[in-house]
């Protein structure tokens, strides 16, 4: 169990953060006034992409991160500045099984920076499946801490060109179809408890029925997945 809270007066921040479980809680109270003028310079980057995203055909209302490839260091950077995501060999084309970028999110080692990905989230990626693959691959999901790092909501790919929608481990083919070469722009939704996958602003499958609330969930979402590639995907 996690809550936090930024407090600001008189010039001084502080964040104060409460975490535990059943039988123990703790309380937890940390100075920021010495990173004010960071977290300031950073709310400006934010007015700035805002600015700038906002004649991109994308929706980007309450958008929190957008990652490019600028640094070229092995990692995609934030333009947001608060999380970067890493990739393996093969950057933006991902050409194997273990070729694949991941975002953590909502993981401890990260400092969970955006926790309500466990609430609600929106997620936009743009695709192309160079050609049909040999086997089923997985394009863009939502992971779940578990030990099976369980997909919570997820969008894949069949050899037979149909795309498949992933909630809760479960993955169910749909008639619609994807073409070898062609870009697609793809999103993952998790609103009101319920998720739901689109392709080119259409909808391929939403979950039957409601998730349930994050208090209840025994796992926590941990991170966004990119293309666990079993064929040439470039994003």
């Amino acid at each position: 169990m996690l809550s936090s809270s930024l407090l600001h007066s008189n010039g001084a921040m502080y964040f104060l953060q409460e975490k535990g479980n059943y039988t123990v809680s703790s309380v937890f109270l940390s100075s920021l006034t010495d990173v004010l003028k960071t977290i300031t310079s950073v709310l400006e980057t934010w007015a700035e992409m805002d600015s700038f995203l906002s004649k991109s055909s994308v929706p980007t209302a309450g958008l929190v991160g957008f990652l490019s490839d600028a640094s070229g260091d092995g990692t995609w950077n934030d333009a947001y500045r608060c999380l970067n995501a890493t990739k393996v060999e093969n950057g933006f084309k991902f050409t194997g099984s273990e070729s694949y970028a991941m975002w953590p999110v909502n993981m401890w080692t990260h400092r969970c920076v955006y926790n309500f990905v466990d609430y609600a989230f929106t997620l936009v990626e743009t695709v192309t499946i160079d050609e049909v693959p040999n086997e089923s691959g997985r394009l863009l999901g939502a992971s779940l801490d578990d030990k099976e790092n369980t997909e919570f909501v997820g969008l894949s790919y069949t050899t037979e060109k149909r795309w498949g929608t992933v909630f809760n481990g479960m993955t169910t083919t749909h008639s619609s179809t994807w073409e070898p070469g062609k870009e697609y722009k793809v999103a993952l939704m998790l609103q009101d408890n319920k998720g739901s996958v689109y392709v080119d602003g259409v909808l391929v499958g939403k979950s039957g029925h409601d998730y349930q609330r994050f208090k209840k969930r025994s796992d926590k979402i941990s991170g966004f997945y990119l293309a666990a590639a079993k064929t040439a995907v470039r994003q």
